[in-house]
């Protein structure tokens, strides 16, 4: 019976060696998930996975690296390992690392069994899928072909390897049999990866794809070290029944997946369309906890997802040094034509590459994908990035080109945010330490963003694709330097609500990076060198994609719990955040500025003009008023009046709107320990706006004259 081990493969010198297969697990069936769509294992270990004395130094499923040293079992050596892996759809990452240190002085590890000597690090990254395949009958043969990309290498020795592998998996009421599996050996960057699976068509077919780096050491001797840093992609499927290719062939997936003939696609996303593999960092200075505005865009490989050529916008705090709100912005466009051209390109067909004004931005977004002389390809792209409102557009042309055309333009905006979530308890600044009371440390925020939008596309001779993807990272940040893994792409076609769940701890704040990516893509395969196409696609999400929901849960990821009804958000960014997502910021004054815990006085609040916000445009019923912002503490309001607003120059002032509103503030829960006072409203037109003011709460209320003046 097969194990979970790699067969026999040559070393360099020749002679045959066995290699574990480093799945790294001990029996012969791993159960899975039916809703699993991908997996992820990272690990080190000494010796093989089935023998009697094999030792894990760490071993994670849940997403998060291996990284340490260890002490090699009754010896002087010491392994300094690192792995870790992404799994997407249709994109596969795995990476490992391995070096030794220490001497030999006790002599290589050693074991009882075949493989006593090894040490292995492994990153895996695995496709989990149920599919029914369509277009003709009996048995047939499903190949995936991947586009594998990175380094491995080794030093020291006869045997340090680090390199990828592949392995076909069955899986057989639930369980992965690895009993059953097959691998396939990796023959090199310069040519597709092939995995076959056989399947008999109209019969439903569980499965597993798992793709490994692999770093291993067996040979201990000073300075070994193996490293494998790879990624794997699906850029073709192919259906054969005996060899012939079917070629309308179609896919019924359980994750919900697209499977063509150009990889595998997320829901909702037409095929070939990929999300980006990377990006350029954003590097924001400031204090923690941290907050971030980025965009940038890029020309990419449609079938990877690889950017050929970047552009990007600055990055900011979104916080200027005199505390007004900053955003970043990019609009820019590029133009690509074959490198033996003798073609003049016209300047008009470059664009432009800057910061745009608004006239020419809305110019770019309104024009969509252009298409300049024969032969030429061009993208723009437009991305703006606030916090709770991101925006992005991509749009690429394509003018009686010849030969293979695969490319994607991207526009994308990224916004990373800090905040607290706060009950009962009282207010804090940041960095904050515990601002919520309850029985665990559990906690589950879930973040609502409506993405408003649309595509469309023209291709004569080519296949067009346009969408959006979202994703996020995020997770209690307790101090500097904190980092939380991108989980998935969530995409579509089309405008919709996109929801994020992130689990915390009450006790520090949350960090919050939200990755929006507008996509355009144009692709024309195997075609005749003598046929030319044209294409005209567009991802317009230029709108918004804006957060429109907070939710706070007493639970886990797997279990939400109850719901908290009543909270209040701090931001370390000071933008004003409620139930309702990001809102409009308001100003307020508040009478009296002091006031007694005891006391029933009444506080009259002004809700004032400024920065684009009319009093006229509130719905005075919509207001409430407290330390959360929820507290129905409204007595009433007077009619629009106005009021003396200091100017610059002394002695001069100007009239402006205020909106007159009195409240109970026994009803509000202001005390000494939570004097922040939170009032929120509605516009007469549905948008929530938000103000704060800090008032000074006494202990004991004030008595004789003073206390009959002040009433």
């Amino acid at each position: 019976m097969k194990t979970d081990e790699e067969p026999i493969m040559p070393h360099s010198n020749g002679v045959k060696q066995r290699l574990l297969f480093t799945v790294g697990i001990m029996v012969l069936c791993v159960a899975v998930s039916c809703t699993a769509q991908h997996i992820t294992f990272n690990y080190a270990r000494f010796r093989g996975a089935t023998e009697p004395d094999t030792m894990y130094a760490c071993e994670r499923d849940d997403g998060i690296p291996c990284q340490g040293s260890a002490r090699a079992p009754e010896t002087n050596w010491f392994v300094n390992y690192h792995s870790s892996s992404k799994a997407e759809v249709g994109s596969l990452e795995a990476c490992a690392d391995v070096y030794l240190t220490g001497d030999g002085s006790l002599g290589p590890l050693q074991g009882v069994g075949g493989l006593g000597s090894l040490a292995s690090i492994g990153g895996r990254a695995g496709i989990v899928d149920t599919l029914t395949i369509h277009g003709g009958t009996g048995a047939g043969v499903l190949t995936l072909y991947f586009s594998v990309s990175g380094t491995v290498g080794g030093s020291g020795g006869t045997n340090p390897l680090g390199r990828p592998h592949f392995q076909y998996v069955p899986v057989i009421a639930g369980q992965s049999r690895f009993d059953l599996s097959t691998d396939f050996f990796f023959a090199g960057f310069e040519q597709p990866a092939a995995v076959t699976i056989p399947f008999t068509f109209d019969v439903p077919l569980s499965f597993a794809v798992n793709f490994y780096g692999l770093a291993q050491i067996i040979d201990w001797v000073p300075g070994a070290a193996a490293h494998a840093d790879v990624r794997a992609v699906v850029t073709r499927i192919a259906v054969a029944v005996n060899g012939q290719i079917v070629p309308d062939f179609s896919v019924d997936a359980a994750s919900g997946n697209t499977y063509s003939a150009t990889g595998i696609s997320p829901t909702g996303i037409p095929p070939g369309l990929r999300p980006p593999t990377d990006h350029p960092p954003a590097i924001c200075v400031g204090g923690w906890p941290a907050t971030c505005l980025h965009t940038w865009g890029a020309v990419a490989e449609a079938n990877t997802g690889r950017p050929l050529h970047m552009q990007n916008g600055w990055a900011t705090t979104g916080i200027l040094s005199n505390g007004h709100r900053d955003w970043s912005e990019l609009a820019a466009a590029t133009v690509a034509y074959p490198s033996d051209s003798d073609v003049s390109v016209p300047a008009a067909c470059v664009f432009f590459e800057g910061f745009p004004s608004l006239a020419t931005r809305v110019q770019v977004v309104d024009l969509g994908p252009m298409s300049c002389v024969p032969g030429t390809v061009t993208q723009s792209m437009y991305a703006s990035s606030e916090f709770g409102r991101l925006r992005a557009y991509a749009g690429l042309g394509a003018r009686n080109v010849e030969g293979t055309l695969a490319l994607t333009s991207y526009g994308a905006a990224y916004a990373y945010e800090s905040i607290q979530i706060q009950t009962d308890s009282p207010s804090r600044v940041f960095p904050g330490a515990q601002s919520v009371v309850g029985l665990t440390n559990d906690r589950v925020v879930r973040f609502t963003f409506r993405v408003d939008g649309h595509t469309g596309a023209t291709a004569d001779e080519a296949d067009a694709a346009a969408g959006f993807f979202m994703r996020y990272s995020g997770g209690p940040c307790p101090s500097p330097g904190c980092a939380h893994p991108f989980r998935p792409w969530v995409s579509s076609s089309a405008g919709r609500l996109v929801q994020f769940d992130v689990e915390y701890d009450h006790r520090y704040p949350l960090s919050l990076g939200v990755q929006f990516v507008a996509a355009a893509s144009a692709t024309a395969f195997e075609r005749d060198s003598q046929t030319s196409y044209s294409a005209s696609v567009a991802a317009n999400f230029s709108s918004t994609a804006e957060l429109v929901g907070i939710q706070a849960f007493e639970g886990t990821i797997d279990d939400l719990g109850s719901e908290i009804t009543d909270f209040r958000v701090l931001s370390a960014s000071g933008t004003q955040y409620n139930a309702s997502g990001a809102v409009l910021e308001a100003r307020i004054g508040i009478r009296p500025k002091v006031v007694s815990v005891s006391g029933a006085e009444k506080l009259a609040v002004d809700v004032l003009e400024g920065d684009g916000f009319d009093p006229s445009d509130v719905d005075p019923e919509s207001l409430t008023l407290g330390v959360i912002g929820t507290e129905r503490s409204l007595i009433g309001c007077d009619a629009i009046g106005s009021h003396r607003q200091a100017e610059p120059k002394p002695g001069r002032a100007k009239k402006s709107k205020r909106l007159s509103c009195r409240f109970k503030r026994e009803l509000t829960g202001l005390t000494a320990d939570s004097p922040v006072a939170v009032l929120q409203g509605r516009l007469l037109d549905g948008r929530p706006f938000q103000a704060t003011a800090t008032l000074g709460v006494r202990s004991k209320p004030r008595s004789g004259l003073l206390a009959k003046r002040q009433r």
